[in-house]
């Protein structure tokens, strides 16, 4: 599927779950998956567990950095990750990418009565957020000069 997106000059995106990925499959068998894709949801504790390091819960919001240094060092450095962290594993949100963290936002999902769909809801205002920011770049590159006369 993330070849077929490739080939179409689309992006990629894998959504991590079951979030107890790792009682099913290690991260050798998930790899090759993430390693393909342009943009990984998934919760911090469910990544950290795939990659052997401590899970704590809740996933403490200091050690998100950490965490971002990690997947920096075992996948590739374009993937951008949005992480799930804080209570119910869904308080707080994080992108990171190439071990930075880019942004931190509180999720809301403590607040909402309308828990259902709350995770999807999320992720498509993410990857509507980052697919907007990415298509702006294109449009107006950061070395781009506008010549006036």
């Amino acid at each position: 599927m993330a070849h077929s997106c490739r080939s179409a000059q689309s992006k990629f995106c894998l959504d991590l779950v079951p979030h107890e990925i790792d009682k099913y499959l290690t991260i050798a068998e998930v790899s090759p998956i993430i390693n393909e894709s342009d943009y990984v949801i998934t919760g911090a504790r469910t990544i950290a567990r795939l990659l052997r390091l401590p899970a704590p819960y809740p996933y403490p919001a200091d050690e998100l950095d950490a965490l971002s240094g990690s997947l920096a060092e075992n996948f590739p450095e374009s993937i951008t990750w949005f992480l799930r962290a804080g209570e119910r594993d869904i308080e707080e949100a994080v992108v990171a990418q190439a071990g930075q963290l880019r942004e931190r936002y509180p999720t809301g999902y403590l607040q909402t009565a309308r828990k259902k769909g709350f995770g999807d809801r999320l992720a498509a205002r993410e990857l509507s957020d980052a697919l907007a920011r990415q298509l702006q770049s294109t449009r107006n590159p950061p070395n781009s000069q506008r010549h006036g006369h």
